[in-house]
């Protein structure tokens, strides 16, 4: 702060009755994980950062619509959202800089930043070769969707644009390769230090059945992190797999995700229970076994 001449702000805000009586409204409305991702207040849609949040900070795997502590994090946005619009509209944020767009203490930042001020959203990566904080490289993120990755729904218009195609599609390839050939582990991909493709961790299964692998999402992080989904959180879309997998002559694994929330391992044992032809990996067995 002292270097930078730099201002730290606390957003809190004591919340008054108005705000209790439209958390209430919004609550009612409420029927299914769907409509918790269409809740909007002042034109900004807080559902999806509301889930996120909800489902880490408890931590659930997916959002219960009648459990009472889901209001308090759709006042928690709100009473947020008016501490941002109240700030925004006092200084002329040009650039902001920040770890995360998810979630609603994020999320809201990045949302009310570009309303109010259109200010230049840039995501901090703080991973690189040599480990955490070791580099820093920034990406530019932007509307609709402010997701923290590449653009990925304009690769293929973007390649077009792009010159010297065939040897850009050799570096792909040599990347790929690398990772799952020889045993280069991703740092931006990977906060820990698991090869998903170790050579060293390759599982022998003795069956001749067709085998199917999921491999999970974490089930408490960045839920309904992508553009479009098919379903709201990764819990449930496993669910729904394994519902068909029930009448397949397949045998089924499932690896957790190598960086996933502690409780991960909790609600694996849950699913199992459901569908005891599910085989559990340990999160250290090598993609390459499949």
């Amino acid at each position: 702060k002292k270097n930078l001449n730099a201002e730290i702000v606390n957003f809190y805000k004591e919340p008054n009755q108005n705000f209790s009586k439209k958390v209430s409204y919004l609550f009612s409305k409420i029927k299914n994980s769907n409509d918790v991702n269409k809740i909007s207040y002042k034109g900004i849609n807080i559902g999806k950062l509301i889930f996120q949040s909800y489902c880490r900070e408890i931590p659930l795997e997916t959002v219960d619509v009648n459990d009472q502590r889901l209001k308090n994090y759709i006042l928690e946005a709100i009473v947020l959202l008016e501490s941002l619009t109240y700030f925004f509209k006092k200084h002329n944020i040009k650039k902001i800089f920040i770890s995360h767009s998810i979630f609603i203490k994020y999320g809201l930042v990045c949302r009310i930043g570009y309303k109010l001020r259109k200010s230049k959203i840039f995501i901090l990566h703080t991973t690189g070769p040599q480990g955490y904080f070791r580099q820093i490289a920034f990406l530019k993120i932007s509307p609709p969707s402010f997701l923290q990755i590449e653009r990925y729904w304009n690769f293929k218009k973007e390649f077009k644009l792009l010159k010297n195609k065939k040897k850009l599609i050799q570096l792909g390839k040599m990347d790929l390769n690398n990772r799952i050939y020889k045993n280069k582990i991703s740092k931006i991909l990977m906060i820990g230090d698991k090869n998903p493709y170790n050579k060293k961790k390759i599982l022998r299964i003795k069956s001749n059945k067709p085998k199917i692998i999921i491999i999970a999402s974490c089930f408490f992080d960045a839920v309904n992190f992508y553009k479009h989904s098919l379903y709201t959180d990764s819990y449930i879309f496993v669910n729904e797999i394994l519902k068909l997998a029930k009448n397949t002559n397949f045998e089924w694994y499932i690896k957790p995700h190598p960086d996933g929330q502690v409780p991960n391992s909790e609600t694996l044992k849950k699913i199992k229970k459901k569908f005891s032809f599910l085989n559990i990996l340990d999160s250290s067995v090598s993609n390459l076994t499949f």
